[in-house]
């Protein structure tokens, strides 16, 4: 699905291909899950392979700044916590060396992207008079809001997580929620990463389009980044400690079992060695002939029953 913004008597209006190729305004093209012949207009547009074009969208594309044709290519990768994990959805800008073109392509729609498009018109309008790389600035600085409200998420998931620890009902399914997490948390720390590498990258390509204040933009952009992938690397740190409390919580529940299993195994042992004395096949036993030696030996195995019980009670074994 395309969809082609263009700035015409200083209002972003809807605009079609032959804007782009006009090249007389600047002009954003948005690309969502490209079809053939998307890729084909692309290509033409960009003298660049059609080929190359797609490799550099292929989920295994890391984030890079290049030459392609006669636009800078950029790969980036937007963070998004949906559907119980986190995604990292593959994005490649296209910018214009001429600063007139901008095109986005993903293979889903991003939330970041759609909040640039939804900004006020006023706001909107200064950047396409800026070029595409005001507008390249937006939709990162979007992306970057978007790892914080990931980050946000991964807090809550980790928190519910920290009270599930401690729930012995819950057994493995804890054990798998851990290490999915900690895996996501990897996937996002590397994406933010290699992010970060290309904005410094992008900061040095293109320092002689940007005022002294984009130029900052562009260096907050960097910190926000950097400060994300702390907070990852934070994140991944409490995970790791999650696993050795359940592992402990695991361990002192076993613990616990085997102690209780132990006091009633004595308890049940002294009636048992009665039981056991008494059942014996012999003629001549204490109390064998006395009228009340069975209320006896009945009354010393529930004294004994008590006073096992009683020990274990306070020492809180039971």
């Amino acid at each position: 699905m395309q969809k082609i913004k263009i700035l015409k008597n200083g209002e972003v209006v809807e605009g079609s291909f032959q804007d782009l190729e006009a090249r007389h305004t600047t002009v954003w093209l948005d690309v969502t899950a490209p079809t053939p012949e998307d890729w084909e207009a692309i290509a033409r547009h960009a003298e660049a392979p059609v080929e190359e074009l797609q490799e550099l969208l292929s989920p295994n594309q890391r984030p890079i700044i290049l030459d392609i044709g006669k636009f800078t290519g950029i790969v980036f990768h937007a963070p998004a916590g949906e559907d119980g994990r986190v995604q990292i959805e593959p994005m490649l800008f296209l910018v214009s060396k001429e600063q007139k073109d901008f095109i986005t392509i993903h293979e889903r729609p991003i939330p970041a992207l759609e909040k640039v498009d939804r900004y006020h018109p006023r706001r909107k309008s200064e950047l396409f008079a800026k070029g595409s790389t005001a507008l390249l600035f937006a939709a990162l600085s979007e992306i970057a809001d978007r790892g914080y409200e990931v980050v946000d998420w991964l807090s809550e998931e980790i928190s519910k997580i920290e009270q599930e620890v401690f729930d012995p009902k819950t057994g493995s399914k804890v054990m798998k929620r851990i290490f999915s997490m900690k895996k996501a948390l990897i996937y996002f720390q590397r994406a933010l990463t290699l992010d970060r590498e290309v904005v410094f990258g992008l900061e040095k390509a293109y320092g002689n389009f940007l005022d002294k204040r984009e130029l900052a933009d562009f260096r907050l952009l960097y910190s926000d980044l950097t400060q994300l992938i702390e907070l990852a690397a934070t994140y991944r740190d409490v995970i790791i400690s999650t696993v050795e409390v359940h592992l402990a919580s695991i361990s002192n529940n076993l613990n616990v079992v085997m102690k209780r299993l132990t006091a009633w195994a004595a308890i049940v042992l002294v009636p048992s060695l009665f039981a056991g004395i008494y059942g014996m096949n012999f003629q001549f036993l204490p109390l064998a002939g006395h009228p009340y030696g069975f209320w006896v030996l009945l009354g010393l195995m529930a004294a004994s029953v008590w006073v096992l019980y009683s020990y274990f009670r306070h020492n809180d074994w039971i």
